[in-house]
């Protein structure tokens, strides 16, 4: 088996071992740092090429986290009709760990929660408020 030897284990360098292992290239990654860095680096921001790398290796999370992650920004700005769209396209991908199971259990509770917030518009069964349909 062909080896490589990554230096740096910042963000770029795990990921090239991912994409070198996926080709068959045993990949060990070395820090120059005495030791885990814990304290630096709460907060991650990708650009779009970082996160275009990340999907190259499939390594940019899963679908379902994702849709969820969007359907709670939405929900705080009381967009709840986006909110539900993203939570049902969750709720019906396939699972690929035990977490998307549990989000996607979770999807489903939000749906019926917010399809009760939904505004009615011109018809359908009113709340008595009159507020939202049912």
């Amino acid at each position: 088996m062909t080896a490589a030897l990554v230096i740096g284990a910042g963000i770029a360098g795990p990921v090239a071992a991912m994409a070198l292992q996926r080709v068959g290239v045993e990949a060990t990654v070395l820090e120059a740092g005495p030791g885990p860095a814990d304290d630096i680096g709460a907060f991650l921001t990708l650009q779009i090429n970082g996160i275009d790398a990340l999907r190259a290796i499939e390594a940019d999370g899963t679908k379902v986290l994702t849709y969820t992650a969007r359907a709670s920004v939405y929900e705080a700005q009381g967009k709840t009709d986006l909110a539900s769209v993203d939570l049902r396209k969750a709720a019906a991908l396939p699972a690929k760990s035990a977490f998307d199971t549990l989000a996607q259990a979770e999807a489903k509770r939000r749906v019926e929660r917010l399809t009760k917030q939904i505004p009615c518009g011109g018809g359908g069964a009113r709340t008595g408020a009159g507020e939202t349909c049912l």
